[in-house]
């Protein structure tokens, strides 16, 4: 009789003839390193650390979302400093249902909620501070956001994490011995009222409380309450089961291991070797994070994956002035590839806004880049390939590189060196993505590898990787092939490979040059990513389509106008829409000063595109500038004489525009040193009627090829400064 093994569990049961034997299993989720341990040796021991159930969990969710919601959402901060008036917090339409449902619609599996930010208010009424919702107006003080989130994550499936931010600037005992006390009564709240909670997640923001005190916490007590409450929770950044990857970016590394190295092993005893507290001692900016290098000098390693955040807009809480800067679907694409395809997990921030809802524009980029990844990973192309590794394993056969389940794996013979998986199709495809994952329930193994095509009787490699952990994406130009091999050149211990694909990317444009102003001509090119998609486009604001106009070689712009332009695949599939404006102007334009989001328009080419405004300053002709002084450049292609400049501007009282105070113009010769030819002082405008200003300079006699303007805004009656509106500056 054959010996049955079981591993993963920690013992391995042996079953031969009638003779039944017990020995430990190599596999564990932290192992010790022997004294004057080999190189050798200690890779070997690195490939047999293993995630904890609660880590495999989390690794394979692979995409969570961060709600930041809280009293800063209301102060328009991304700080508070615990002051706030809890009043404040009102999300009328607060649904916590549609978060969910956005997130579910989007692929993600779990949601973070900022249950606490470092303010030290609290989206529940605990009963260890007023400064909480239940001082708020928001449901007369009778609310809860986390019961209402927690109720929704069950309804709809979801996972439920939560953060509670160990520093707090409200609470007046942070910076004594009692916060600690504090902190964990708060956490006993959070783990014991609101059902099953998947993650916890705090970082170790230290900044000074009410009392001017910093604190010491208490991790290790932190840590032993959670595991008491919610033993099922992973505990994640300053906690032992996850860690940050010490950006937030949205990228990982490239060699990103999960086994790392632990250097004080002081009273940890081989029975926390599966439900330990301990964290690797590892600085998580380093550009290298448990090679042999690293692992050398440890007592001890342990299984502690990195974790990629970032926010979908430059900041954590929700602002309006940044509604106009949300990620778009290819940059999400581009973090996701840079981060669950580097051996990671991906914490994407969507924080919620005022009105306590998802903003549509954010729900709506979320759904393209879900769409985006289905497009992709729906259709692998390694499932139409014959396959073969060149010694049948029919334990663990390479079709299980196939079957979509991560549990099965393909293993090679343990004395092979260079191990290999070939793949042969009947007909030559394109693909530019390769996916590869081990089975990590046996540890992380591979060190480099190497994708070969066979082209002119010879095998040529292609692409090159190092780690691949749970999941490794590469992208690369197209190739085009009927015959591949995957080589896994170097690892620490036998290859466990789980899946392995070959994809086509989203069909992308790319339009040279990109928006611009031009003064006479501009030749436009269009490309694209893949080499079987036609590129439709449009010169207007309409969508492209098959239905029209078909890119067939480069083109002359003669005059302003947009493009849009897609590519599209013989079998219908789109790709994502590029845009671009081009402007005939004058000269270019350096637009130093951003208008209000509401009065950009084209931006600074309507400076010099020979289009006045009128009084209608809603008119796509003006800039609008809130409060700012206008700064800008002109570069006028070549030394000219300069006898006038007239600034085209807009007064009008009623609607709180005023007329610039001084207008400031230097010149330059070679773009670099500059000098002050113009400073004047316009006549101030009164009274209530609206008008149209055109502020010529004294007579000038100049002679310069750069130009800066700085156009100041002037005072209201109240000696505040109100908005002002250029339309069109003319160097005469």
């Amino acid at each position: 009789m054959n010996g049955l093994k079981v591993y993963g569990l920690g013992i391995v049961m042996m079953i031969t003839a009638c003779k039944l034997s017990l020995r430990q299993s190599p596999y564990s989720n932290l192992v010790f390193i022997p004294p004057n341990s080999s190189r050798e040796d200690i890779e070997r021991l690195a490939a047999n650390v293993i995630p904890s159930p609660r880590q495999l969990e989390w690794q394979r969710r692979e995409l969570t979302a961060f709600f930041h919601f809280g009293i800063n959402t209301f102060t328009d901060r991304e700080w508070g400093d615990g002051t706030e008036d809890p009043k404040l917090f009102n999300p009328i339409r607060f649904d916590a249902n549609q978060w969910i449902n956005t997130l579910k619609d989007a692929g993600f599996k779990m949601v973070i909620l900022t249950a606490k930010h470092h303010d030290g208010f609290c989206l529940w009424p605990s009963a260890f501070t007023d400064h909480s919702v239940k001082s708020s107006n928001w449901k007369n003080g009778q609310g809860d956001i986390v019961k209402e989130l927690a109720d929704a994550c069950v309804k709809q499936h979801m996972d439920l994490g939560l953060y509670l931010s160990p520093w707090d600037r409200h609470e007046k005992t942070y910076g004594t011995d009692s916060y600690n006390q504090y902190y964990k009564n708060q956490l006993r709240e959070l783990l014991t009222n609101y059902g099953p909670i998947a993650e916890v997640w705090f970082d170790g923001a230290n900044g000074e409380g009410p009392n001017g005190k910093r604190q010491v916490y208490d991790f290790k007590g932190y840590c032993e309450l959670i595991r008491e409450l919610q033993p099922q929770a992973t505990i994640a950044i300053m906690g032992p089961d996850v860690r940050w990857v010490g950006t937030e970016s949205g990228y990982g590394r490239d060699s990103e291991w999960s086994p790392l190295p632990i250097h004080d092993t002081a009273g940890l005893k081989d029975i926390n070797q599966m439900d330990n507290i301990i964290r690797p001692s590892i600085n998580e900016m380093d550009q290298e994070l448990g090679d042999i290098n690293q692992l050398i000098n440890a007592n001890a390693i342990k299984w502690y994956p990195a974790e990629v955040d970032v926010s979908i807009r430059p900041g954590w809480f929700y602002h309006s002035k940044e509604d106009n800067s949300v990620k778009s679907p290819e940059k999400l694409l581009d973090i996701y590839f840079s981060s669950v395809g580097k051996n990671s997990s991906l914490l994407l921030n969507i924080p919620p806004n005022r009105d306590g809802l998802i903003s549509d524009r954010d729900a709506n980029v979320l759904k393209v880049f879900h769409y985006s990844l289905q497009q992709i990973f729906d259709q692998n192309l390694a499932k139409e390939a014959a396959l073969d590794d060149a010694e049948f394993n029919f334990t663990h056969a390479p079709s299980n590189v196939l079957d979509n389940k991560p549990s099965t794996y393909w293993a090679p013979g343990e004395n092979n060196q260079a191990p290999y998986l070939t793949f042969q199709w009947e007909k030559p495809i394109w693909f530019n993505i390769l996916s590869v994952s081990e089975q990590i329930e046996y540890g992380q193994h591979i060190k480099n590898f190497k994708l070969e095509i066979f082209e002119n009787d010879g095998w040529v490699t292609k692409v090159t990787g190092t780690t691949i952990g749970a999941k490794r994406l590469l992208r690369f130009p197209y190739i085009k092939t009927n015959k591949a091999r995957l080589i896994f050149s170097d690892f620490r211990s036998t290859p466990h490979i789980s899946e392995v694909g070959f994809y086509q990317d989203i069909p992308l444009v790319q339009i040279d040059p990109p928006g611009t102003t031009f003064s006479d001509s501009l030749r436009i090119t269009m490309t694209t990513n893949n080499p079987e998609a036609v590129i439709h486009y449009t010169k207007s604001y309409a969508i492209p389509g098959t239905n029209t106009d078909v890119y067939d070689g480069s083109f002359l712009l003669n005059a302003s106008m947009p493009i849009n332009a897609v590519a599209i695949l013989p079998n219908g599939q789109e790709g994502f829409v590029k845009d671009e404006v081009y402007a005939k102007a004058k000269y270019p334009v350096d637009l130093m000063t951003t208008p209000d989001a509401e009065y950009l328009h084209e931006g600074g080419i309507l400076l010099c595109d020979g289009d006045k405004g009128d009084l209608n300053f809603h008119s796509p002709k003006w800039l609008g500038f809130k409060k700012d002084d206008l700064e800008f450049g002109y570069d006028l292609l070549q030394e000219k004489d300069i006898r006038n400049i007239v600034i085209h501007s807009l007064y009008n009282p009623s609607a709180g525009i005023g007329s610039p105070k001084s207008i400031l113009v230097k010149g330059s010769h070679d773009g670099k040193s500059y000098t002050n030819f113009i400073h004047y002082y316009p006549e101030q405008m009164t009274g209530n009627e609206a008008r149209l200003l055109h502020l010529i300079s004294p007579g000038l006699s100049q002679r310069f090829r750069y130009l800066q303007f700085i156009i100041e805004n002037g005072a209201g009656s109240d000696n505040s400064k109100p908005w002002m509106f250029v339309s069109e500056v003319e160097v005469l």
